[in-house]
């Protein structure tokens, strides 16, 4: 139904169908369901109070099989709990990832602000999606939490928002902001099991939600659960350990690297390798020093052999890339970051290395 192409096609075959398959009888049949939960929401990584880009912090990537990665554009953290059709198991589930990046990644935290990066609470449900439903998770639970998204979130705030997967859907329209606390995560999940099993009964369920439903559904208590958060959703902390009372480890002395501009993925990978040898050393004083966070970016190609730090290498030209005290900014010219990784190449960014360390000690 997203191509013109294929519309035209089956224009072409329903006469065909209707000849070979019988009318479905008008009277809604009872259907027996099983529902399963999945996630997969999306966070901004903090330090020190500041939201930073979990590019070049979180190792984990794009895949499902990751419990802590990042999402496509690489700068949100993503939280990947393991599914289940039991509601306080997926949601055990997902403090224990949160354990495990407090115990990971010590000194920073997680938030559901998303004023900075857009942030989606997508929910994954193991049944296939059609109108109705859209209309009722809408209904239901998407109109009352899409506002609760910052102010990153863009063209990703939109109502009946969702993807069709092999095990059913993923209901993009919340936000983050229901994962913020586990007694509004599960009393989201209980409204949306309550509203869907109700649909695929015989007594049906109503479009939109009234006290009349509300207690049929048995899902009074979670209800004012999650209006009371709506309603004092401006006055709530947004750090999510701190809401789900996850431990806080002492950060470890870490110095973390990014790199900007064009890179070879090859030359990227071995510069990281080996410079995170050297930091790792020393990340203890440069920390007291106030560093944490190492910046390599790229100069242009017609700019020659330049850098902008004392070096016996390159030409030395006079380039401020960042004012923030916690960061220092390397900028190194094109030869050396795109191309081939030969030997030569290593043994020149060994030297460049070197270079980099003494003047971050300097």
């Amino acid at each position: 139904t997203h191509s013109e192409r294929t519309i035209n096609v089956f224009k072409q075959i329903l006469p065909y169908l209707k000849k070979i398959f019988k009318k479905r009888s008008a009277k809604k049949p009872q259907i027996k369901v099983s529902l399963c939960f999945g996630a997969d929401p999306e966070f901004e990584l903090t330090y020190r109070g500041k939201v930073v880009s979990a590019s070049g912090v979180i190792d984990g990537g794009t895949s499902s099989y990751e419990e802590i990665g990042r999402d496509g554009a690489g700068s949100q953290v993503e939280i990947r709990p393991a599914p289940s059709g039991n509601i306080e198991r997926f949601v055990r589930n997902f403090r224990k990832i949160l354990v495990k990046f407090a115990r990971e990644y010590p000194g920073y935290s997680l938030i559901a602000q998303g004023d900075v990066f857009p942030l989606g609470g997508h929910i994954h449900l193991s049944v296939p999606p059609n109108g109705d439903i859209l209309k009722l998770l809408d209904n239901w639970i998407g109109k009352w939490t899409i506002n609760l998204s910052g102010y990153a979130r863009g063209s990703y705030k939109k109502m009946s928002a969702y993807e069709t997967k092999p095990w059913g859907f993923e209901y993009r329209t919340p936000p983050a902001a229901i994962f913020l606390r586990p007694e509004v995560l599960s009393s989201v999940l209980r409204i949306i099991k309550a509203v869907i099993m109700a649909y695929f009964s015989r007594e049906g369920v109503a479009l939109e939600p009234c006290d009349e439903e509300i207690d049929r559904l048995n899902i009074r208590a979670e209800w004012q659960i999650l209006q009371e958060f709506i309603a004092n959703y401006l006055t709530i902390d947004k750090d999510v350990l701190k809401n789900w009372r996850v431990r806080r480890y002492r950060p470890k002395p870490r110095v973390d690297i990014f790199f900007y501009d064009d890179w070879s993925s090859d030359i990227r990978i071995f510069v990281r390798l080996k410079l995170a040898e050297k930091i790792n050393k020393v990340a203890n004083r440069l920390n007291k020093k106030g560093i944490y966070r190492l910046i390599l970016f790229g100069f242009k190609e017609a700019r020659g052999n330049v850098c902008n730090f004392k070096s016996q290498i390159f030409e030395y030209i006079d380039f401020v890339y960042t004012s923030d005290k916690r960061e220092r900014a390397f900028g190194l010219p094109y030869s050396v970051r795109v191309g081939e990784l030969t030997e030569e190449l290593k043994e020149k960014w060994m030297r460049i290395i070197d270079e980099i360390v003494m003047n971050l000690l300097s």
